[in-house]
């Protein structure tokens, strides 16, 4: 049986092998700048990037020189801009919200006129929350195609309903990329105009994530198993058993396979801070808690999990603290975080997508993934409180295979 599994194993990495040889004889073929840009960003949702980091920097740097230059011009097409703009900054090169003046009017504001394109206000909507403080065309190109979306949502169905849905739910740029290698895959497959290229990329997709899946399986077991001989949460009747969650957390920290150490080592930390905020939930005081606040996270929860700990009798919240001081309502309370998470997210892209933070990159990326990590966990309720939240999550990441 061991064998036999060895040799599927054997024959998965050897196919693997091949379709990355025939990616990377499609970096070398002629392209027009918007087959380049599809490329890469296909390369992207599908977590190949970081199998083709060298060519895709060569690509990119490419493209950048030749922007700088006037070689291309991408005027009069939103979706090209857009899309350019996105894949630019978020690999360090300096892009100029400026990019985007051609799609104004002569009041400062989007012309609709000029940007009647969903998929073009779907890449604009992306792009926008890539801005930095100070940058209002980004600012505006946020509200802006995010009404329009809104808007035509109804009028939309198939494949174009599913991404601006899943966009207005929140953005790409604030999803966990790994998290959403199978959607992506989902809707690349349900695609009619699907090529030749886009088919091998999923086909290599496929059989990446399950290789990456199964290293990740194995460091839960390991950590399980740690976590099992401790004996803590049997000691502690109270406390919340959440290895699997921890795990996860890590695992969207960093999901790269040879980080291995890191996540491991992450899970088996968070799994002792839920037992330790467990112990301060029941035992703690005000006081006490407000040292262990975080200002992403704690946010994020509260906006989530108000209501369950009010009705559970737990410690004040944020939200609850903000009411009692502010002498405001729970909405206003909601959107006075909710608001306070935007900028928080925009001060965060201030630190990772400058070209100056190219050389930290690999810390940054992890740094930007907290709040990620915050969303994913509370977006829909308390991922930590109440497990069902997250159980679709884990079975898709950990779990279940494409």
């Amino acid at each position: 049986m061991i064998n036999l599994i060895s040799i599927e194993e054997e024959d998965k990495n050897r196919q693997a092998e091949k379709l990355k040889e025939e990616v990377k004889l499609m970096f070398g073929k002629s392209m027009e700048l918007l087959a380049k840009l599809e490329f890469i960003d296909i390369l992207m949702k599908l977590g190949l990037s970081i199998l083709f980091e060298k060519e895709i920097i060569e690509v990119l740097d490419t493209i950048a020189a030749s922007i700088k230059i006037n070689n291309y011009t991408l005027e009069e097409d939103l979706y090209a801009t857009a899309l350019c703009f996105r894949l630019l900054r978020l690999h360090g090169h300096e892009m100029s919200q400026d990019i985007f003046r051609g799609f104004m009017d002569g009041s400062g504001s989007f012309s609709t006129s000029k940007c009647r394109d969903i998929k073009g206000l779907i890449e604009l909507f992306e792009a926008s929350h890539l801005s930095l403080e100070g940058e209002n065309i980004l600012e505006e190109a946020k509200g802006f195609s995010n009404g329009i979306l809104m808007g035509a949502y109804s009028a939309l169905d198939g494949e174009l309903a599913e991404k601006v849905a899943h966009i207005l739910e929140l953005p790409t740029h604030w999803r966990l990329d790994w998290f959403q290698v199978k959607w992506h895959l989902k809707m690349y497959e349900k695609n009619n105009d699907i090529n030749s290229t886009t088919t091998i990329l999923c086909e290599l997709a496929k059989l990446n994530f399950n290789m990456v899946q199964a290293t990740h399986q194995n460091e839960l077991k390991e950590v399980s198993r740690w976590w099992k001989n401790l004996g803590l949460v049997g000691k502690l009747k109270f406390a919340r058993d959440r290895v699997i969650e921890s795990f996860l957390t890590g695992l969207g920290l960093v999901s790269d396979p040879k980080q291995s150490s890191y996540r491991k080592w992450f899970a088996k930390a968070i799994a002792l801070v839920i037992v330790i905020d467990d112990i301060y939930d029941v035992y703690g005081s005000l006081e006490e808690l407000q040292h262990f606040t975080n200002d992403v996270d704690w946010l994020w929860n509260d906006l989530s999990t108000f209501k369950a700990e009010v009705e559970r009798g737990d410690t004040p919240s944020a939200i609850q603290c903000y009411m009692r001081e502010a002498n405001v309502s729970e909405e206003i309370a909601r959107n006075h975080f909710t608001d306070l998470i935007r900028k928080t997210s925009t001060k965060v892209n201030g630190l990772v997508l400058p070209p100056s933070a190219a050389s930290l990159k690999p810390f940054l990326n992890v740094l930007a993934n907290y709040p990620r990590v915050a969303y994913c966990l509370y977006q829909h309720g308390d991922g930590f409180g109440i497990q069902e939240d997250l159980k679709s999550k884990i079975l898709s990441v950990l779990i279940e295979p494409v």
